[in-house]
């Protein structure tokens, strides 16, 4: 009784190359393996109507953790994992759960350092936003994150406290995080630690 699985995605150059198989535990048979050419993948909003979050100079915007975009794996988000371990909301591998959080709904679960979401935005003008982060961590210790947008790092790192629960929530601001006018991509990734992630807002 056989089952297909799939490794993430990687690159390869071109040229005659050895691929070796490498066991990491033992105990199954192994029938075929297969070479599956990927093709670039289109990055669009999720949410909002498949419109860009809109970044208002005069109001706060909130993006709900879950509403990141559409696109896959290593285009719109990495995931440590290649399941849905919450089972919530979208068939995509971020865990998603529902929240108990003030105005329930979902959060991304168990988000572990190394994976990233991405938003596509769009900066009506150019300023100094705050960027807060609704968050909830059990551990021990605190862990830290960053927002980059189009690739350049404008937050430094940003802790996040423990707040003894999963379900115990707290907002942390970063204050002095410049945008440019313009449709961006905004991408919030986890450089230590782990934590829970209900939403994210930019406020003037």
């Amino acid at each position: 009784s056989y089952a297909t699985v799939e490794s993430g995605r990687f690159e390869l150059a071109a040229g005659a190359q050895i691929l070796r198989v490498d066991l990491t535990s033992t105990d199954f048979n192994l029938n075929w393996i297969e070479l599956v050419p990927v093709f670039p993948v289109a990055q669009t909003a999720f949410g909002n109507g498949g419109n860009p979050w809109p970044i208002d100079s005069t109001a706060v915007t909130r993006i709900e953790a879950e509403d990141f975009d559409q696109g896959g794996p290593d285009v719109a988000y990495q995931d440590a994992d290649s399941i849905n371990q919450g089972g919530a909301y979208r068939s995509e591998d971020v865990d998603i759960q529902p929240t108990t959080d003030t105005g329930l709904g979902f959060n991304v679960g168990a988000f572990v350092a190394g994976e990233w979401l991405e938003y596509t935005i769009n900066v009506a003008a150019a300023g100094t936003y705050q960027v807060r982060f609704r968050t909830a961590r059990a551990p021990a210790g605190s862990s830290t994150l960053r927002v980059l947008v189009d690739g350049v790092d404008k937050t430094g790192n940003v802790t996040i406290p423990r707040t003894v629960g999963w379900q115990t929530w707290t907002t942390v601001t970063k204050a002095g995080v410049s945008l440019e006018a313009g449709t961006h991509t905004l991408r919030v990734e986890v450089v230590g630690g782990d934590f829970n992630l209900n939403w994210i807002e930019i406020a003037p």
